[in-house]
Formats: C-alpha cells, sequence, structure tokens
C-alpha cells in the first residue's frame, strides 16, 4: 500500500491470503474510527509478480458518521427578566445546544417545548424549532397582573438523542393601567347637595 506510512495505517492492517495463483489482499481494523476526526481515507494498492510488473488500484473508504454523541444545552437553566409591555415579535431569548457529531444527519439540532408547557404559553411564547429563538406571540399577552413568572420546559434533539434544560421568565410590572375614578352619591347618584346640609355631612364615597 502506498504511501507506506500513510494514515491509513493508523487503523488498517493489510494481509495477503496465498491460495497458490491467486493473491487476495485483506485489510483488518486494528484501531476505532471517529468520523469527527476522520471522514476519509484513501491509499493505493499496489500489486507486483515476480516479473516485476506491477499493477495497482486507487482505494477509497468513507467513514459513516453513527450518533454517538447527545445533544448539550449550554445552560441547564436560563433566567430572564422581561416587561409585561413587550410586543409581537420581540425576540428574548436564543436558545443554543451543541452536538458532537459533524454529519448533517446526526448533528442537525431541533429545539421543541416539552409536554409540560401547556397551549396557551406555547401561543405567548413562540419557539422556532430550527433556531431555538423564543419571541412574543402577540401584543397585550404578557400581563404582570395575570403570571409574573413563568418556567418553560425545553428540550433539544438531533432525532435520537436529547437534552433538556428550563426557561425561567420574570415579568416586570409596568405602569399600564391608568387610574379610575368613580363617585356614588349618598342620596341615590343624584349630583346635587341641598343648601341645608349640616357642615361635616358624608355626601358622597
Amino acid at each position: 500500500i502506498e504511501p507506506k506510512n500513510g494514515q491509513w495505517s493508523s487503523f488498517f492492517e493489510l494481509f495477503v491470503d496465498d491460495y497458490g495463483e491467486i493473491l487476495v489482499p485483506k485489510l483488518k481494523l486494528v484501531n476505532s474510527l471517529d468520523f469527527e476526526k476522520l471522514q476519509k481515507l484513501d491509499f493505493t494498492l499496489l500489486a507486483t509478480d515476480k516479473g516485476q510488473l506491477s499493477g495497482s488500484m486507487e482505494v477509497s473508504i468513507e467513514i459513516e458518521d453513527v450518533n454517538d454523541h447527545s445533544p448539550k444545552f449550554s445552560k441547564t437553566r436560563y433566567i430572564l427578566n422581561i416587561s409585561e409591555m413587550s410586543h409581537k415579535g420581540d425576540l428574548i431569548l436564543r436558545l443554543k445546544a451543541t452536538d458532537g457529531d459533524r454529519s448533517p444527519t446526526n448533528g442537525n439540532l431541533q429545539y421543541f417545548y416539552t409536554n409540560q408547557v401547556p397551549s396557551y404559553l406555547r401561543e405567548i411564547f413562540l419557539l422556532d424549532a430550527s433556531t431555538g429563538h423564543v419571541t412574543i406571540g402577540a401584543d397585550h399577552l404578557v400581563d404582570y397582573e395575570i403570571f409574573d413568572k413563568v418556567l418553560l420546559h425545553v428540550k433539544a434533539t438531533d432525532g435520537d438523542k436529547e437534552d433538556y434544560a428550563t426557561i425561567e421568565i420574570n415579568v416586570l410590572d409596568a405602569n399600564d393601567n391608568a387610574p379610575q375614578i368613580d363617585v356614588t352619591f349618598v342620596d341615590g347618584g343624584q349630583a346635587a347637595v341641598s343648601e341645608d346640609l349640616p357642615v361635616g355631612s358624608f355626601v358622597a364615597y
């Protein structure tokens, strides 16, 4: 095999079985392969007879990836504060997970909510499966007076293996409610006061 001390020699050993007039070359794997470090091996197989005539064949071995790495979130818990005045389309979080598998088949990650997250929260906090971006689903959906804290459980998956994380969202109160005035008169709602009403009388509340 050429080159004699090429990269192939770290992983394979050449054997030749002699069947009389026929020689059968065989390659034996002697060390583990890792797709993340090596995707392809190229070498030349040479054959020479006693008359010094030779022939050759180009050999290319492609290493196939297996799903031997799991996704991993950058954090197990993401904590963020948002205003209840957040608007539709506002980006509030970029989830980030990595996978040691380099092939598109096993290294492509998608993001989803777990079954613990109710549908109404999924509509408020939209999760993009491809990018991991979390955005506000519509105006006026985030309301401090309804909830001041939300827990969202998410997973990253490569189609087989998964990792999990929690998003903790603290909703901050905003001055979004104007004071309201309501006056009721004690005489049945008439906005009138008798001129002989004694000082100190209670007329309205």
